[in-house]
């Protein structure tokens, strides 16, 4: 990936927007969407969710925000199930970036573009190339510069509200399944 987008994705909106797993962290903190105040509050938010805390998650709850931290989620990532596939970690990382630049849209001069530097940095994915201004449209033009924008907002929710269900559907089943807790299971994607 190329990196054109420079965003900082806080810890509570990822956790409102979808399960989480280590292999998630590790990708947002190689590619910079998060802090390393992120694997912190995901290690203590496994600590306190879990009767028998792994002892690396103790380790990055205890870190500073300056500590090296990479190296550490990695070795968590490694050791966690493979419960999705790198692609799908990838979709869900195109998906939470899309929605958290959609909810702070507002903040951004060119929230469009900021997409289409998504599309650039995810490798030109197809399933946003309809979010895309420059992109060929089936639709019929709308009559009016603002119209098509709009048409492409509007778009853009609803690429947010299939995210949200989809990544929604991924549930957390060690603790009901009687586990140690230190597994995690996740429905399908697809």
């Amino acid at each position: 990936m190329n990196h054109m987008i420079s965003v900082k994705i806080p810890f509570e909106f990822l956790a409102d927007f979808c399960h989480l797993t280590w292999r998630d962290i590790e990708f947002g903190l190689s590619h910079n969407y998060i802090s390393p105040e992120v694997a912190i509050d995901f290690a203590c938010s496994r600590i306190c969710d879990n009767q028998a805390p792994d002892p690396d998650e103790l380790i990055i709850a205890g870190c500073s925000k300056d500590d090296p931290m990479l190296e550490r989620v990695r070795i968590l990532a490694e050791r966690e199930a493979p419960t999705t596939s790198a692609a799908d970690v990838r979709a869900k990382w195109l998906c939470i970036l899309l929605a958290w630049l959609y909810e702070n849209r507002a903040t951004f001069e060119d929230p469009l573009g900021m997409i289409e530097a998504i599309y650039t940095d995810f490798d030109y994915p197809e399933e946003i190339a309809h979010l895309i201004r420059y992109m060929p449209n089936a639709e019929p033009d709308l009559g009016s510069k603002e119209a098509n924008l709009a048409r492409l907002f509007t778009r853009w929710a609803a690429f947010i509200s299939n995210c949200r269900q989809i990544w929604k559907k991924v549930t957390r089943t060690a603790f009901a399944r009687g586990s140690s807790g230190n597994e995690e299971k996740e429905d399908s994607v697809n």
